[in-house]
């Protein structure tokens, strides 16, 4: 069971669903952090955990699945517009892609596979 709040949570401030008994998030929210960075998506026991995106106080969001915190596959939009898609490892807003990505220029809609390693780009494939 869980009702709607507005609480301070971390060092920000989260709006929307809590578990009854505890609290914590649990279901559909958006935290936004001191620095500006927000996360807007679905909640389990605290954690990022679902479909939700992640945007970054300098530009740019990525959106995907989470489980337990951690993102494990989505699409990072760089705030040039660049976008890539693809598996992903990293947690609180620190994402790294991971493995063959494709990805997407801006005024685009051609896409080209490249190669990242641990968040690292390594080559276009």
């Amino acid at each position: 069971m869980a009702h709607k709040t507005n609480m301070r949570y971390w060092s920000g401030w989260y709006t929307g669903e809590v578990a009854f008994f505890t609290d914590r998030p649990n279901g559909w929210g958006t935290y936004v952090e001191g620095g500006r960075e927000i996360y807007k998506g679905e909640w389990k026991n605290g954690d990022f955990h679902g479909q939700g995106t992640y945007y970054w106080r300098k530009g740019g969001y990525v959106e995907g699945t989470f489980s337990n915190g951690a993102i494990v596959r989505g699409t990072v939009v760089f705030s040039n517009g660049d976008r890539v898609t693809g598996r992903m490892s990293g947690r609180n807003g620190a994402y790294a892609l991971d493995g063959e990505c494709l990805c997407q220029e801006p005024y685009s809609s051609y896409s080209y596979p490249v190669l990242y390693d641990h968040g690292r780009f390594v080559k276009k494939l």
